[in-house]
């Protein structure tokens, strides 16, 4: 069976399949759940919205693990080559921003870099890092500025970049 005419699971309403040419599927506003208060209330607010929902500004979400299995072995329907384009990267994100074959060519070249041996070199950059960032923000009572310092600040020791500038308040 090819892409076009894969059919996916029994349980995806046609509305929330790509391509299907129905022009109303169900819109789930991320912004709206529980996430905050109760991240299990939220995904069982995800779950009983169906296998496969769409949000506010048209990606899929895949809820069930039998849709998540059809669109990972039916990459010609569910690619995730523009699936990061929000982001606004000038450069792809590899490799997950890479449809097979092109995601498994990327795969094994990361791998040594996250296997055991690899991530015992730099897991201690990645401590040191997060308890710096914990300890700047602990005395201001919020951790809004973590999640801009962390990522840079971690991707840029961990490859060998020199960090130049970090974001103010991070």
């Amino acid at each position: 069976m090819d892409e076009a005419t894969a059919a996916p699971p029994a349980s995806v309403p046609p509305a929330n399949v790509p391509g299907a040419g129905v022009s109303s599927p169900k819109v789930l506003r991320l912004d709206e759940l529980p996430m905050a208060e109760s991240r299990t209330a939220a995904y069982a607010i995800l779950r009983d919205a169906g296998p496969v929902l769409r949000n506010a500004r048209g990606a899929y979400l895949i809820v069930s693990s039998e849709a998540a299995e059809f669109a990972l072995k039916h990459p010609g329907l569910f690619s995730s080559e523009r699936a990061f384009d929000p982001v606004g990267s000038p450069l792809p994100l590899v490799p997950i921003a890479f449809d097979p074959p092109g995601h498994g060519r990327y795969r094994r070249i990361l791998q040594p870099f996250f296997s055991p041996r690899g991530t015992a070199s730099w897991l201690p950059k990645v401590h040191a890092l997060a308890g710096q960032l914990i300890d700047e923000f602990a005395g201001r009572g919020h951790v809004a500025s973590y999640d801009l310092g962390f990522p840079d600040g971690l991707a840029c020791p961990v490859t060998g970049v020199q960090v130049i500038h970090r974001v103010a308040g991070c």
